[in-house]
């Protein structure tokens, strides 16, 4: 059995799934904005993207406050490598869409900005 992924355009997401269907198990899907080929055959999602796809993950789980390993779940979900998820708290703070709160020990409290 082999996992596969793949993109495709809005317009032709319903003929997609129709194709899969009876051949495919556990068929999942997530919107992915803005996605652009490039030069290497991967796909690029520019950081400001990211930046607000992730903002508006952490307000649909209701994460007004969380801890770094929190994002992990957050980046996962997104299909983002988890491997970065400190990068990714810092982007978050300079764009203004957390604040470092409360520092215990080597865990800090992070706050959704409203």
């Amino acid at each position: 059995m082999f996992k596969v992924s793949f993109f495709v355009e809005d317009a032709k997401l319903g003929e997609a799934f129709k194709r899969l269907a009876g051949v495919a198990r556990n068929v999942e899907h997530a919107y992915v904005p803005n996605v652009e080929p490039a030069a290497n055959g991967k796909t690029n999602i520019s950081a400001a993207d990211a930046m607000d796809l992730i903002g508006k993950c952490l307000r649909k789980h209701k994460a007004d406050s969380f801890q770094g390993p929190y994002m992990k779940k957050i980046l996962e979900e997104l299909g983002m490598p988890t491997s970065s998820y400190s990068h990714r708290i810092g982007q978050l703070i300079e764009h203004g869409i957390i604040k470092a709160g409360k520092k215990e020990g080597a865990t800090t409290t992070y706050h959704l900005v409203k």
